[in-house]
């Protein structure tokens, strides 16, 4: 596997909701750029979303590669080398900026239908400020979420650990309205970790909602003849 695009699956995420307003489907083209210390790393391609249940990522540098996400499983295949990884983890490890894009939908980010509970709220000048607590069966595991709401946009999301401590910043910016919803084109992020940080710049374009998907992408399975490899993580 890529090491490049590990980054992709880790961290803290949430899966997709089917919100009432919810668009079928979703596609727009990525460029992001993966910053740790000195190093960093740019992945393009385009992102294809059959809401809930499918994320597909067709990513054409610096490989050519698929990664399709669906639920608990995430499938990452290689045409060049015909070589596939099928990865079986205990939760939905849809990307978080493909959570961040889709979850603009939601006016509370999504996190009531995943059992969030709001706690406090405060309004500062134009922006709406709330702070919402997680399922009490994953209090143990998962901290408050902070969400930032100016003029209808999804301007900032704060996630933390349980013990308090904040784990991971996005600022969203460069909203692009769309069948009434602002839809942020540029997300940025930063997480934190014991002994470092990263940064995570994400910019989509040609974002298209409720259109017809190519078909080789909602047909996609690896070819019969493919080396596999299964992957419990």
């Amino acid at each position: 596997m890529s090491k490049m695009l590990i980054p992709i699956l880790l961290g803290i995420v949430l899966p997709l909701g089917s919100p009432a307003r919810a668009a079928e489907t979703m596609s727009a083209r990525f460029a992001r750029e993966f910053t740790r210390g000195d190093v960093t790393e740019e992945v393009l391609g385009s992102l294809y979303c059959q809401l809930p249940d499918r994320v597909t990522l067709r990513v054409t540098s610096p490989v050519n590669q698929w990664m399709v996400f669906e639920r608990n499983l995430t499938t990452i295949f290689y045409p060049e080398r015909n070589t596939a990884f099928r990865i079986t983890s205990q939760f939905s490890p849809y990307p978080p900026f493909v959570q961040s894009l889709a979850a603009a939908q939601e006016a509370d980010y999504g996190l009531g239908q995943l059992g969030y509970r709001p706690t406090e709220y405060e309004v500062r000048g134009d922006t709406l400020i709330s702070l919402w607590s997680p399922p009490r069966q994953l209090i143990r595991v998962l901290g408050e979420t902070l969400l930032k709401i100016h003029e209808d946009k999804i301007v900032y999301v704060e996630s933390r650990a349980a013990g308090g401590k904040v784990v991971r910043r996005s600022l969203n910016t460069a909203h692009e309205f769309h069948r009434g919803t602002h839809f942020p084109m540029e997300i940025l992020t930063t997480e934190y970790f014991k002994e470092d940080s990263t940064l995570e710049k994400v910019s989509f374009s040609d974002l298209a909602i409720d259109s017809v998907l190519p078909e080789e992408v909602t047909s996609f399975s690896i070819p019969a003849d493919a080396t596999v490899k299964d992957v419990e993580w």
